[in-house]
């Protein structure tokens, strides 16, 4: 605990009056491997390297942690060395510039310290650190809770971070979570070996509770005041040294998977060439649809087809590069593209919102999805050319997201020839619902006045009135029909109006957002 009456010294006054000088140049690094000592930068500057060395060789390029100039501590950390006697061993090196001199200070002389400063010199460390340990993530977790210093509070299921700063938070029981979702509570008692531990949380990094617990946070300056700073310190050390073996093993295994699927893609590349090599006429074929960047092509030829939509496919300047992607082939092409998604419950697939591209749930192969005549979907295998109708069971079989295209203006002067290019294209179904719906419609709109000359004549002859009856419900029943008619030619409509409008509407989106900024610059936005 901290004395109220022992008097503070700064660091570089403690390092002056304590600290033992030792030159630290480029070519005088000094290893940081005692856990009892800190070194103060007394001149010049220092790169601070995590390195990995087995038999005296090292295994890895130094990986790079942070930079210090003059008046910033380094902590000492333990190395980590295999438990077995065999393997490799992480430690700390710093190489400083010409003329830099380091200080060596007992770690029991910083109690002299006032907490607030050492406190600041351990968060700037600490924030290094996991940065360094999160390089690896993919995404970084998106807290569900924020953790506070000064504060126990129970956190339900989630992900727990800081909004800024760092907070040293309490570890829940064993299984009840893991940090950075990978070092259980178990890890973390083994590499403290004390009572209570406590694991600093900084924006990079996170705690992933699986279930319910109660949790306290503090400062470092809390800490430094009750003497438990360092021993916490060094309890991290250990915990990040763990971590970083297994984001190096990670990355191995990364490296690997990219290597196969590089293997993979070329030879499935190879194969679907030679495919189209033998297949002169097209036809449609039996055969894995794998072929990654060709089936991609493959799928979007078709979309393109049934949209009046030009896609452009890049070369892969390298057989062995990485599969030409979506984002690739729209940039090259001048395409927009939506992402919309496939909900089960909309039974999307009964509807018509233009042809789309969909991925295999399993695979993740593209499929090319062309509304039918009727509405309804069919799925198109870009390998194979066939096509299957889409049902629930199909469509569960896809992800629940796809992507939708749009045509584009041409690049010269617009006429009125092209804008209804766009608007009509693909809507012979609609117009040919308008033409069947409204002839038949408009005759039985001229009933009426047949019928009622057909009556008149008929009460002037005395007629039966059985055949009065009869006109009567006939007229009902054309009239029922007419009605029938009329809802089919007004969803036609609707959905030939929607669609060019949506058609239209986005090309000239389009139009706008290619011109020129000084365009759009000399125009109020009112205009545009």
């Amino acid at each position: 605990m901290e004395d109220g009456t022992q008097k503070r010294v700064t660091i570089s006054e403690l390092a002056a009056r304590s600290g033992t000088s030792v030159p630290c140049a480029g070519n005088l690094p000094v290893k940081l491997d005692d856990p009892d000592s800190f070194w103060f930068i007394d001149q010049g500057a220092v790169n601070l390297f995590l390195v990995e060395v087995e038999d005296g060789v090292e295994t890895a390029a130094p990986q790079h942690l942070l930079s210090r100039e003059s008046g910033w501590l380094l902590p000492g950390v333990a190395p980590d060395e295999p438990r077995d006697g065999e393997g490799s061993t992480l430690s700390l090196v710093a190489k400083g510039s010409p003329g830099t001199v380091l200080r060596r200070l007992p770690a029991l002389s910083l109690s002299e310290v006032h907490p607030s400063e050492l406190a600041g010199q351990v968060d700037t460390w600490l924030t290094a650190i996991t940065d360094t340990l999160s390089r690896f993530a993919g995404r970084i977790s998106r807290p569900t809770a924020l953790a506070e210093p000064g504060q126990s509070k129970t956190y339900a299921k989630g992900t727990l971070s800081v909004r800024r700063g760092v907070v040293w938070v309490s570890a829940p029981q064993q299984g009840a979570g893991a940090y950075m979702d990978m070092v259980d509570r178990a890890e973390i008692d083994d590499a403290g070996r004390t009572g209570e531990v406590a694991i600093p949380l900084t924006r990079t990094s996170w705690f992933t509770l699986f279930d319910a617990a109660t949790l306290s946070g503090q400062s470092s300056e809390a800490l430094a005041r009750q003497g438990t700073l360092l021993p916490a310190l060094a309890t991290f050390h250990k915990v990040a040294f763990g971590l970083e073996r297994v984001n190096r093993r990670l990355a191995v295994v990364d490296d690997a998977n990219l290597e196969r699927a590089l293997t993979r893609s070329r030879r499935t590349a190879e194969t679907a060439a030679r495919q189209k090599l033998f297949n002169i006429y097209d036809l449609p074929f039996d055969g894995d649809s794998g072929a990654e960047g060709t089936a991609l092509a493959d799928a979007l030829q078709i979309i393109g087809r049934r949209e009046g939509i030009e896609f452009k496919i890049p070369a892969r300047r390298d057989p062995s590069a990485t599969p030409v992607g979506l984002v690739d082939i729209l940039d090259a092409s001048g395409v927009r593209a939506r992402r919309v998604r496939l909900r089960q419950e909309d039974r999307w697939w009964r509807g018509d919102s233009n042809a789309m591209l969909a991925f295999r749930a399993e695979g993740g192969e593209p499929v090319a999805l062309l509304p039918g005549l009727f509405g309804s979907y069919r799925q198109i295998d870009p390998a194979s050319k066939r096509g299957t109708r889409i049902t629930a069971d199909r469509a569960d079989a896809l992800t629940d997201e796809a992507w939708m295209f749009y045509r584009s203006l041409p690049p010269e002067d617009v006429q009125p020839s092209d804008l209804l290019s766009i608007a009509l294209h693909g809507s012979g179904a609609d117009l040919a619902r308008l033409v069947i719906a409204g002839l038949p419609g408009g005759l039985i709109k001229l009933l009426p006045a047949v019928a009622l000359g057909f009556v008149a004549s008929q009460v002037a002859t005395g007629a039966n009135a059985a055949i009065l009856h009869a006109v009567a419900v006939a007229l009902a029943g054309f009239g029922l029909l007419g009605a029938l008619l009329h809802l089919l030619q007004s969803t036609a409509m609707m959905r030939f109006e929607g669609r060019s409008a949506a058609r239209l509407e986005a090309a000239f989106w389009d139009r706008l957002m290619r011109l020129s900024p000084k365009i759009l610059h000399g125009r109020p936005a009112g205009e545009l």
